[in-house]
């Protein structure tokens, strides 16, 4: 799998997760009817803590439905990933473009670090040309 792929994934799951947390926590709050979720929602985009994704949209998306709390942490989470992972894909192909180079996924197990191989190349033909 081409890493620029998982990395483009990788975004718009946490976007979408963001966006099921935020509706779970705004149809909860609504129900609850207090200040809390709004002052936990604060607290928690201002600490900027972050937890795996994985457990988020889980945790937070099952106990969200009876803790509106809980569901506006993870979509502040999912966000924050969202956010900062958004410009990793053009990095990457900036990289491969330059070098000639492309890089993959090594297919591992999901608890240990992604691995990438950087396949051979020389420069790109791009820069050949100019």
């Amino acid at each position: 799998m081409p890493y620029t792929d998982l990395l483009r994934v990788t975004v718009f799951i946490t976007g979408a997760e963001a966006t099921v947390l935020g509706a779970v926590t705004a149809i909860g709050a609504n129900r609850e009817g207090s200040a809390t979720t709004i002052v936990v929602a604060a607290a928690w985009i201002t600490i900027g803590r972050l937890w795996p994704i994985a457990a988020t949209a889980i945790l937070a998306g099952g106990l969200g439905l009876f803790f509106p709390g809980v569901a506006v942490i993870g979509a502040g989470y999912a966000l924050i990933v969202s956010l900062a992972w958004h410009t990793r894909e053009a990095a990457v192909l900036a990289i491969e473009q330059r070098d000639g180079v492309k890089f993959y996924v090594v297919p591992n197990s999901a608890l240990r670090p992604v691995e990438l191989v950087r396949t051979p190349g020389l420069r790109s033909d791009r820069l050949h040309a100019l």
